[in-house]
């Protein structure tokens, strides 16, 4: 992992202290801001790697910076990870919508905090030229391509159905985030077709069965719903 830069945007003093010693002790060099309207200026002057992102913080909250962010050509290309003590799925949807890239309830564990920065690290420099304006996704050997809506293994292509398509693409934008069906009937559905819940059980079989070997990547998270299954964990 190259020496990256963490911008904290954190209004609790003792929280971005502490995630800034322990940062830097793992090799990052870190930068504070304690406001929202100070945010996005400073990310066009000083763009940082990536951005630790606290959602209650004063004078703009932590969804209205990330939205500016990404309507921003300028700093749409940085990833973004909340920090918030609300973990209700409601916040948890907001956050996906307006393009955020990972999702961290506090408290937290200051370990697996740095190993989901350095997840969505890799996976931003491993996807720089093949996920270019998210045309294409590579995720280990599972290859999607948008503009030709195929999927590939390196044994081939995989034959999968319109509605099977969009819904693996919409599972593989956000490895390791889990969807409930409802979301997934909201992504997969077409203007000529009616998705159900039971529809999306049936689709789910569909897809890893098609998959083969690779059927694992598509993961059951009882009571919940789905996840793409994010390798770097």
């Amino acid at each position: 992992m190259k020496h990256s830069n963490v911008l904290i945007v954190e209004d609790e003093e003792d929280i971005s202290s502490l995630l800034r010693l322990n940062l830097e002790a793992d090799g990052f060099s870190v930068d504070i801001l304690n406001s929202g309207d100070i945010v996005c200026s400073h990310v066009e002057k000083y763009p940082p790697d990536i951005i630790l992102l606290d959602v209650m913080i004063p004078k703009k909250d932590g969804f209205e910076v990330c939205k500016e962010l990404k309507n921003n050509s300028k700093t749409s290309h940085i990833p973004v990870i909340f920090l918030t003590a609300k973990a209700l799925e409601h916040n948890v949807i907001s956050g996906l919508e307006i393009g955020a890239d990972d999702y961290i309830s506090k408290p937290f564990s200051i370990s697996v905090l740095i190993s989901r920065i350095k997840a969505v690290l890799r996976r931003f420099d491993s996807s720089s030229t093949t996920n270019e304006n998210k045309n294409r996704y590579a995720i280990g050997d599972l290859t999607v391509d948008l503009t030709k809506m195929t999927v590939k293994t390196p044994h081939g292509l995989v034959a999968l159905n319109t509605t099977e398509f969009r819904l693996l693409v919409y599972l593989m934008d956000k490895p390791g985030w889990v969807f409930n069906r409802s979301q997934l009937i909201d992504a997969c559905k077409g203007d000529d077709n009616f998705v159900t819940d039971r529809s999306i059980d049936v689709l789910m079989v569909s897809i890893r069965k098609k998959l083969g070997e690779y059927a694992s990547l598509v993961e059951t998270v009882r009571g919940v719903g789905y996840k793409f299954k994010d390798i770097d964990d």
